[in-house]
């Protein structure tokens, strides 16, 4: 029987379906219209990392690592035929090793760069890309034994503070995966870095977030962004500390890659559908070179920064003030100027206008307004400042 339920939930899907069809056009719409040949440099054969609107150019500074999350749009662009297809073969496929094992470079050595294109990207089994990935999860799990701490390391907020009290943020990598310097000057293991692993290491991320979880790295709404293990940034006997804060797209990541991990990479299966993608798949089929490229075979000893205390300092008194030396101070917003030493000297100017009395030739050193306070004390006698 045919009943009025019925008809309504019939209805009802008729419209979610309707609402359905308009969301997937809208988002056709929007990849037609996103031409990523504004970025693309002929010459270097590069995708620029912006395009600055105000000077009507590109920045003059480029993704060429394939160990990079850039190399998701580079796959994007390339199917969408908005770049040369060659434009992948000029990224830089430059390896590093780690006893019997080798991976690609990255410009940071952090998490993201390797792993984050996998939750849409598939990774055929063999390949480079393949092979580097789990390469720089073997090579995190190694650096962060030696260092005692939880692995994860990837760009995420950090146990410092602006004025605003916003946590400042910036990469943090393996030393030895990284091109860039100082990554072992700092220590930050962030939640979703090790996440980001957990289709192809799902027990060593288990084990590893259930460290974090009893380093008070859990709040109300999930795990927290980050702990920083850096000595300069910690009280006095504190080991850690949790960065308490969750940032919007790496909740998602965390998000993502489990549902990966749940309905067996269903988000990397839906993104290789596309008849586009499918048609460049072969590009991430790239399998190990033979003849490679090998950078920072010597590797940095792997060192636990340590707290330096400053109870013994050596402390200097100055009694006499050399009255030759003179010290000077300028500041300036650009519009107004001062210049100013140590005896309240100087000069100011507002654009072009000099503020106070001044000139270049004039043998007479004092050039400024001063105040004179003058005051008598108990005995009456008088003095000025």
């Amino acid at each position: 029987m045919y009943t009025l339920k019925m008809f309504l939930e019939e209805k009802q899907n008729t419209v979610y379906k309707d609402r359905i069809r308009d969301l997937i056009k809208e988002v056709d719409k929007i990849i037609e219209d996103t031409d990523f040949s504004y970025l693309y440099n002929k010459e270097n054969r590069l995708l620029s990392i912006g395009f600055n609107v105000e000077e009507n150019q590109m920045t003059d500074t480029y993704y060429d690592l394939l160990a990079s999350e850039a190399r998701q749009a580079s796959l994007i662009a390339i199917a969408k035929k908005d770049i040369p297809s060659k434009h992948w073969n000029n990224l830089s496929r430059t390896l590093t090793k780690m006893s019997k094992y080798k991976g690609l470079i990255s410009w940071s050595g952090t998490a993201f760069e390797y792993l984050m294109p996998n939750i849409n990207i598939k990774k055929y089994e063999g390949s480079l890309l393949e092979e580097s990935c789990k390469f720089m999860v073997v090579s995190q799990m190694k650096y962060a034994a030696k260092l005692g701490i939880p692995w994860g390391i990837s760009e995420a907020a950090f146990n410092l503070k602006d004025l605003n009290s916003n946590y400042q943020y910036k990469a943090f990598g393996v030393p030895w995966l990284g091109l860039k310097r100082g990554l072992a000057d700092e220590m930050v293991v962030s939640s979703y870095g090790g996440i980001l692993a957990i289709t192809d290491f799902p027990k060593e991320v288990l084990q590893n977030l259930k460290v974090l979880e009893k380093q008070g790295m859990y709040g109300k709404y999930g795990f927290y962004e980050s702990i920083d293990y850096t000595p300069s940034r910690l009280p006095v006997g504190k080991k850690y500390a949790a960065v308490e804060t969750y940032m919007a797209h790496h909740q998602a990541l965390i998000l993502l890659s489990i549902n990966n991990l749940i309905n067996d990479n269903i988000l990397q299966k839906r993104f290789m559908q596309n008849p586009e993608i499918k048609a460049v798949d072969i590009l991430l089929q790239e399998r190990m070179p033979v003849d490679m490229l090998i950078t920072k075979e010597r590797k940095e000893k792997t060192k636990r920064i340590k707290y330096i205390g400053y109870d013994n300092y050596v402390e200097n008194r100055y009694t006499k003030i050399d009255s030759d030396l003179r010290k000077c101070n300028i500041l300036s917003n650009t519009n107004y100027q001062i210049q100013i030493n140590d005896k309240g000297e100087g000069v100011s100017k507002y654009k072009d206008i000099i503020v106070n009395k001044y000139k270049e030739t004039s043998s007479t050193p004092c050039r400024n307004i001063f105040l004179y306070k003058r005051y008598k004390n108990k005995k009456n006698m008088e003095h000025s400042i």
